[in-house]
Parts: C-alpha cells; structure tokens; sequence
C-alpha cells in the first residue's frame, strides 16, 4: 500500500566486497521512471578472525607432552599459539573432550599487540578426570566481537592413567648361581625374572633396584612386551 513504513531488504550477497566501511546507499524507483537515492548508515564488513596454529597439552611437571596422566588429570595443562594479525577484541578458548565427557576452558583476551608475532596462551586446571583412557581431542577457538569464529583442530592428547604392576619378582638362575642368589661369580651381571600383572601393556619399563645396608644398585629400564615374565 502507499504511505510511509519500514520493510527489510534480505538476501543480499555482499560475499566480494572488501573488509573495512561499506557506504549503504537506498534507491527508490517507480513506474514513471523517478528515482530517489537516500544515504543510510555505514555499516562495516569484518570476516577475518584469527586462527590458531597450534593446540597441544603441553609437557609438565607430572606430564610428557600430549599425555594426560594419573597425576595431571585433574589439572590439565592446555596451550594454543596464534601467529599472524590479530587484535585485542578476540577472545581464545580451549576446549577437551572425550567423545562423551567435555571440559571447556574459560575464554582469555587476546590481550597483546596487534600483530605479526607469534603468542601462546596456557590454560591450566582442566579436570579431566571423568575421561576415558585412550585419545582425547583438543580443539581451540578463537571469537571475535563481530561475531566471527575460527575453530581449530590440535594436536590430539592420550589419556593414559593406568600402569602395570609386579607381581613377582626372583633371582634368576644362571651358570654360577643358583635361583635367589647372588654370588661372586654373577656379582657383577645379574639376571631378574620379573611377573607382570595384566595391567601392563606393551611398552611399559621395568627397572630393578637392589640395596643392602645402604648401598644401591639399579638396572637400566627395560621395555616389556606386555603382562606375563619378562628378564632384567
């Protein structure tokens, strides 16, 4: 109908126009051939946001790099580098998950000169307690204020928590000594036969430790194929 009133216009694709200010200009158009061109408010384009290169649970204290282990599960170091152009207005968050159970870091400002440099972010403390042993994934993203989001996929950790034990241990028998003993003939090369209970995986170390009066001695670690009896 004629009169005044507000309509939206939808659908545009403004897909090839540049970053930074866009003049928005309304043209009005009737049968008769008259046109109108009234000049609204800027409006500002912005599709870029940066993204991480990368994402890692980091080596620590309790932790080899990319490990998750008994000691650092409920504290869980993450780090996420961003490289490249990015300002103070984006926001980074990590997060973990094991397909059924996810912990979500709290966001951090991307607090630091415009770039290009490169500048890591730790986030520290994830419980990850409730995860399931094996390969977790770690994602990281970044926000903007305008709404722009990059997602980035790291490097995946592995939940390992379990480790074997020894169930037995004995002297072995060699060509001067007898089982449980150590003599001055084998002193100086002896042999232990270690059980392993069905918790060990294939992999895990073993190393022996003799001591008397004070006094110590230790194998080399040995890499044990898996439960049963291995020799040290």
């Amino acid at each position: 109908p004629e009169g005044a009133g507000a309509f939206n216009v939808q659908g545009i694709d403004a897909s090839n126009l540049e970053d930074g200010p866009v003049t928005v200009t309304v043209r009005v158009t009737d049968g008769g051939g008259n046109e109108t061109a009234f000049p609204g408010a800027a409006g500002m384009k912005d599709t870029v946001v940066s993204t991480p290169v990368a994402a890692y649970v980091p080596a620590g204290a309790e932790n080899p790099a990319d490990y998750i282990n008994a000691s650092s599960q409920a504290a869980v170091m993450t780090r996420a580098i961003l490289s490249g152009s990015f300002g103070p207005e984006e926001t980074i968050t990590v997060e973990l998950s094991d397909g059924v159970n996810t912990v979500t870091s709290e966001s951090q400002t991307v607090a630091v000169p415009e770039g290009p440099n490169d500048f890591s972010f730790d986030f520290p403390t994830l419980d990850c307690s409730t995860f399931s042993e094996g390969l977790a994934s770690l994602t990281a993203y970044v926000e903007d204020d305008h709404g722009n989001r990059a997602t980035f996929s790291g490097q995946h950790p592995v939940k390992d928590t379990v480790i074997g034990q020894v169930i037995a241990t004995l002297v072995a028998q060699g060509q001067s000594n007898a089982p449980g003993i150590i003599n001055i003939a084998s002193e100086t090369q002896v042999y232990l036969n270690v059980t392993c209970d069905g918790q060990t995986a294939a992999g895990d170390f073993v190393t022996a430790h003799f001591e008397t009066s004070g006094l110590q001695a230790q194998s080399a670690p040995v890499s044990v194929s898996g439960p049963g009896t291995a020799m040290i």
